[in-house]
């Protein structure tokens, strides 16, 4: 029995598609908790986005994609002394690709956050929450069954912390990815 299922697992995993998507962008992050800005609070600091994630899924339809997609989004902020805050935020939830004309991607993103939040401060307590995400991408997809996507991820977290605090987290990566599909 855990031979067939293996065998069917493998066969119908060629009808899935696998897009591993890694970003990272430079000064387009943006963070606020409890509605202030952490960008004007450290006017100094070195800004830096980040994304990672991986979607797995199925085709629809001849042009559209549906997947569960798990990924990560950071906002880190640098001080010119060395010290850093982190505002992490872990994403699962459905994504939906559709290609409207050959090699344009179009995905959306909705689902559930998980903020987890890390400083190199020892006097400052880091706090964790859960709220929702959103990702929009555009892409061009080099190539039809295996290849690249190049493109552009907008992102937006918004969590209530322990404390009952907002956060909210925006964010803008240029991004390279393989895709099989």
């Amino acid at each position: 029995m855990k031979k067939a299922i293996l065998i069917l697992f493998l066969l119908a995993v060629q009808s899935f598609a696998v897009y591993v998507d890694v970003g990272l962008g430079v000064g387009a992050g943006s963070t606020k908790v409890d509605y202030e800005s952490i960008n004007k609070m450290c006017e100094s600091c070195d800004n830096l986005a980040m994304s990672l994630g991986v979607r797995v899924g199925g085709q629809v339809s001849p042009n559209a994609w549906l997947a569960g997609e798990l990924s990560m989004f950071e906002n880190q902020f640098t001080e010119n002394g060395g010290g850093k805050n982190n505002y992490n935020h872990l994403v699962i939830g459905p994504s939906f690709v559709i290609y409207p004309v050959e090699h344009l991607h179009l995905s959306t993103t909705l689902g559930f956050a998980y903020a987890e939040n890390s400083n190199s401060y020892s006097y400052y307590r880091n706090e964790n929450g859960k709220g929702y995400s959103i990702a929009l991408t555009v892409a061009y997809d080099t190539g039809f069954n295996n290849g690249a996507l190049i493109g552009v991820r907008l992102y937006r977290s918004s969590v209530t912390m322990e404390s009952k605090v907002n956060q909210t987290t925006l964010g803008i990566v240029l991004f390279g990815s393989y895709v099989h599909k």
